[in-house]
């Protein structure tokens, strides 16, 4: 859990002399660098690889959940079989996982969107088995850490993914003013 904050004086002579109207603009521009904040924690959390429960990456073979196969129709088919074959913390039963997001930096979002769209094979062998399968999700964050890998995530009413969550009774990022602060 980590907390977060910016503290901005404003002063009667900023409120008098806002000519330009900053002084409005600014709980917008203070939303949208939070949000921007969240957004980077997640997929900073997500590309450090961090340690499980179990004391292994999150991404890797002993999870069967990492390979370096580029975003191609049989680099998508390797990751849909990993997540189909996924097997519960016990070990006793597969999964049967279903890819619903593929998350790309955005040096990947040209080959993504042409691996997502319907197109009319002249024959069985160009068929498009990913057409429409998954959400795309293009990510300029992901950049910053490798502009070639990407991740197929899991429907979250199937099984937990991801999650950014708040302390509770705050459901977000909020902006609070008082009198000499």
């Amino acid at each position: 859990l980590s907390t977060y904050g910016r503290i901005i004086g404003i002063s009667r002579q900023m409120i008098i002399n806002d000519d330009m109207e900053a002084l409005t603009r600014l709980p917008q521009k203070l939303g949208a660098t939070a949000a921007r904040l969240e957004n980077r924690l997640v997929y900073q959390n997500l590309t450090a690889n961090p340690l499980m429960s179990d004391g292994v990456a999150l991404f890797a073979a002993g999870h069967n959940n990492l390979t370096d196969a580029l975003l191609t129709v049989a680099g998508l088919g390797a990751c849909r079989s990993f997540m189909r074959v996924q097997k519960d913390p016990s070990e006793n039963d597969i999964l049967n996982l279903t890819p619903r997001f593929l998350v790309v930096p955005a040096a990947l979002e040209t080959t993504a969107a042409k691996l997502q769209a319907q197109v009319t094979a002249d024959k069985a062998d160009n068929v498009n088995p990913f057409a429409g399968s998954f959400e795309l999700i293009v990510e300029g964050q992901l950049d910053a850490a490798s502009t070639t890998d990407y991740f197929m995530i899991g429907d979250p009413n199937e099984i937990d993914t991801i999650e950014y969550a708040y302390l509770e009774g705050q459901e977000g990022p909020r902006i609070e003013s008082r009198d000499l602060f």
